[in-house]
């Protein structure tokens, strides 16, 4: 019974928590960019006598819509978001997988909107964090549940797994040759191994003592693992999307840090 209560009692304190409305704004404008991005991503691979296509269409428009009015991005972010969800484009998994992010962010953005209270002064706005922490959430989830399907997988430990991606034409950009994949086995294995450590992690990301260098390490990796898929991949909705939410990770967490820095030593204690 004690540990139920412990567990609404956080929830609730994680449900009252807020963040500076200015920050929402900037995960605003940035993912308005990322939207963008997407929609020239898919921009070819669409039959533009289709309803879909002109739904798309109406997408890149509300996003652009979004970057420019700020006094309208609540119901702009809700019409990305319906129009995203009507588009139905299917390009397997991995890239769906893109795309519910890419409408997950919008949804939870236009959350943060909608339960931001308006004043008079808009420097002094708050935001809830909750549907922040929803949309971190769904990647990191990602990340573990993924590392621990992965680990059940014997081949991606020994990093025949990752080889068969890098010689997949259909997945790699330029894809190796098997004499060159031998020649770098041991490397192969290693970087496979590297990322399931990394994703099985990547809930730490969410402790509060959890800062500086190491954050910034374990940040930095997985933001480089994106990076590296962006450049050299053709799964790259996914790639923009997750480098939006780390992004959102290092934003709160450096806020965080810097409020803590203001206030008086008698409230830092067990902070270090």
């Amino acid at each position: 019974m004690i540990v139920i209560q412990k567990f609404f009692s956080r929830l609730k304190k994680i449900y009252f928590r807020k963040i500076e409305f200015s920050i929402v704004e900037e995960f605003t404008t940035i993912l308005s960019i990322v939207n963008c991005i997407y929609f020239f991503q898919v921009f070819s691979n669409f039959n533009f006598k289709s309803i879909n296509s002109f739904v798309l269409i109406l997408f890149l428009f509300f996003s652009i819509m979004i970057f420019l009015l700020k006094k309208h991005r609540l119901w702009l972010l809700l019409l990305t978001s319906v129009s995203l969800i009507l588009t139905k484009v299917w390009f397997g998994y991995v890239l769906q997988k893109g795309i519910i992010f890419i409408f997950w962010g919008n949804f939870m953005l236009f959350l943060c909107h909608l339960f931001t209270k308006k004043n008079n002064k808009p420097q002094e706005l708050k935001s809830p964090f909750w549907p922040i922490l929803l949309l971190q959430s769904s990647l990191v989830f990602t990340y573990f549940f993924s590392a621990i399907l992965r680990f059940q997988n014997s081949q991606w430990l020994k990093g025949t797994a990752l080889m068969r991606v890098l010689m997949d034409p259909f997945f790699f950009k330029n894809p190796l040759s098997i004499n060159t994949l031998k020649q770098l086995n041991f490397l192969i294995q290693f970087v496979s191994i590297l990322i399931l450590f990394l994703e099985i992690i990547s809930p730490l990301l969410f402790l509060r003592r959890f800062r500086g260098k190491a954050f910034l390490l374990l940040l930095g990796s997985l933001a480089t693992m994106h990076l590296s898929l962006l450049l050299f991949t053709t799964v790259q909705t996914y790639q923009i999307i997750s480098l939006f939410i780390l992004y959102s990770f290092f934003k709160y967490k450096q806020k965080q840090y810097s409020n803590h820095q203001n206030l008086p030593p008698e409230y830092g204690r067990g902070y270090k």
